[in-house]
């Protein structure tokens, strides 16, 4: 989905329900809508000019063995994930300290919201550690 078919859904005064958005897609934008509030990315819900960060909706991914690798997650309060740089290809951008990330589990459930908190280039690998900024339910 694309930046603009993302500006053409935000309208003033409309629910997650009512853009048409399968399931999944309908739980990630609910949750982003809470989290970024509550985790006070978006303390006030700007509804107009939204910064960089909280513009849009950060990816939402699953973990390795992802009911496990998110109640770790969940149960530390963070962690981290290595990616070989073989797996990256070319021209991908490493992660970033910063980036925000939505963690779901194996039925696509938002669980919670990630920050990037340090980038450690391993040589032949790249570990990416993060922190929760917002669990599903607080």
């Amino acid at each position: 989905m694309g930046i603009r078919d993302e500006l053409s859904r935000m309208k003033f005064g409309m629910l997650p329900s009512q853009w048409g958005l399968e399931p999944a897609e309908e739980r990630l934008e609910t949750f982003w809508n809470r989290a970024r509030i509550r985790a006070k990315l978006d303390p006030l819900g700007t509804v107009i000019a939204p910064d960089d960060m909280t513009a849009f909706r950060p990816p939402a991914f699953a973990g390795p063995d992802a009911d496990a690798f998110a109640a770790r997650v969940l149960g530390s309060g963070g962690g981290e994930l290595a990616t070989a740089k073989a797996e990256l290809g070319d021209g991908v951008e490493l992660p970033r300290v910063g980036e925000l990330a939505i963690l779901v589990d194996a039925s696509e459930t938002p669980v919670a919201l990630l920050r990037t908190c340090e980038v450690v280039d391993a040589g032949d690998s790249v570990v990416e550690r993060f922190e929760v900024l917002y669990r599903a339910g607080d």
